[in-house]
């Protein structure tokens, strides 16, 4: 869940320049999560198929998801992406 979450997000701050992948909170929520070492591998491939997802949908509502997703009051992880 952790690498789906993180992959996701950071396929939202590739497509939207307006929000960027904090790594300081990749390392917090992991962990907070007590996730450890995550897998690289899964979240290449979430975040390959997160990006196509993404790039499908208009680029305001992307921009949109990331900040309601993981922005400063996101619902998934808060402050995972940031302006």
């Amino acid at each position: 869940m952790f690498a789906a979450m993180v992959g996701e997000a950071a396929a939202l701050d590739e497509l939207c320049p307006s929000l960027q992948l904090d790594p300081n909170m990749v390392g917090n929520w992991a962990g907070i999560l007590n996730v450890g070492k995550s897998d690289k591998a899964a979240m290449r491939a979430f975040y390959e198929r997160s990006r196509i997802a993404w790039a499908l949908k208009p680029f305001d509502e992307a921009c949109a998801a990331g900040k309601r997703l993981y922005g400063a009051k996101g619902t998934k992880l808060p402050m995972l992406l940031k302006r």
